[in-house]
């Protein structure tokens, strides 16, 4: 079934690549051929292959430096351990090669991405997802970084399709992938499992913690000591949260000293959550929740980059698809409005801004998504 929906969408294909390739040469990037973080994965590959501890700092940095890693810091996989099983088979192949396989897995999940998102919130052909995909900024980030949220994208984008189906089995193992970076999408843990006891959906947790324990045992095969290792790691390496750009990192740079104040924005969203549940979750739909949750998980996150935003086109894609029924002058404003957030990110890509300078762009998100859903709700259906 997947492969035939795959079929027919070769000139949409062309125009996703070739918008990309646009945008990756105007930010200036070359995704194969230097060291960007895929050698995190790597390196964590090679260091399980030889049966090492993958979160050990002086291996790693050493094994990086033969790559021509000159910065004082290493690049260390922060993801959890079940991660490994992912990851694995990089350290096979030589880092140049392992890098061009990577790359075609994250195209490969995006496009497949792509084609679920926009079957399930607007079941007609069209170029407009593929324009939107290669656009949007966060995208370019994350291809270009070589790191894994297009993995994440695919988790989500399976759960929605598989959900709905109620192909628990798929449902609950599509999950792992989201659970590659389970804290940028805080919200959608406890959406699952009060949306699953309530429901019963017990094949698809079960789903999820026997993918999640098989994924587990390949990383303690290689080395038994991992989640202790992985403990050590966030516990001996400091987070300077003021430099995280979220809202969290935001009220530690106003206020020195109080990092508890990098919880506060996800308490919030927390409660948030917990109202909207106890007033929808009678009539609760992951196709329609799914985008808040995304959002508001992503904008208040402790710790989340810009690449993770790669997560957002499952928020985007759903209001393209709404815009896709009103006429086209009511499209204009929210195509503007999304384009120029994206040329503002670029500028900062081009100024070569340190990491904290996109603070503001997950609330961007945040706010063009109310905003554009208002306006759809307000605007009558013809307009």
């Amino acid at each position: 079934m997947l492969c035939a929906m795959m079929q027919g969408n070769t000139r949409r294909l062309m125009l996703f690549g070739l918008v990309l390739a646009a945008v990756w040469f105007v930010t200036g990037w070359n995704a194969v051929g230097g060291v960007t973080d895929f050698a995190a994965y790597w390196t964590a590959s090679r260091q399980l292959l030889a049966h090492e501890n993958p979160y050990a700092a002086g291996p790693v940095l050493e094994i990086e430096r033969q790559l021509g890693f000159r910065e004082p810091l290493p690049l260390i996989m922060r993801n959890p351990p079940w991660a490994a099983a992912f990851v694995l088979p990089l350290g096979l192949l030589q880092y140049s090669a392992g890098q061009r396989v990577w790359l075609v897995v994250q195209l490969a999940a995006v496009g497949l991405s792509v084609q679920l998102l926009w079957n399930i919130y607007a079941k007609r052909a069209s170029w407009v997802p593929w324009l939107v995909t290669a656009t949007f900024i966060p995208m370019a980030a994350v291809l270009a970084l070589g790191q894994i949220g297009p993995l994440i994208l695919l988790g989500i984008s399976l759960f929605l399709w598989t959900q709905e189906r109620r192909w628990d089995g798929w449902a609950g193992a599509s999950v792992l992938l989201v659970a590659l970076k389970p804290h940028v999408v805080f919200l959608f843990w406890p959406a699952l499992l009060i949306w699953g006891v309530r429901d019963r959906r017990w094949r698809l947790l079960l789903s999820f913690g026997a993918s999640l324990l098989s994924a587990s045992a390949v990383a303690i095969f290689f080395e038994p000591l991992i989640f202790t290792h992985y403990r050590e790691l966030w516990r001996d390496t400091a987070i300077v949260w003021s430099e995280t750009p979220t809202l969290g990192g935001l009220l530690c740079r106003v206020a020195p000293g109080r990092n508890w104040f990098v919880w506060l924005p996800a308490t919030l969203a927390l409660i948030w959550f917990l109202l909207r549940w106890m007033r929808e979750g009678g009539e609760w739909s992951w196709r329609g929740e799914m985008p808040r949750l995304l959002l508001v998980s992503v904008a208040a996150s402790p710790y989340a980059w810009f690449f993770d935003q790669v997560v957002l086109l499952a928020a985007l894609l759903p209001i393209a698809a709404m815009l896709g029924y009103r006429s086209a002058r009511s499209v204009v404003w929210p195509a503007v409005t999304y384009l120029a957030i994206n040329a503002a990110a670029i500028a900062l890509i081009l100024e070569q801004r340190r990491t904290f300078w996109y603070v503001w762009t997950a609330p961007a998100w945040l706010l063009f998504y109310v905003w554009v859903t208002l306006k759809l709700r307000v605007a009558p259906a013809g307009d």
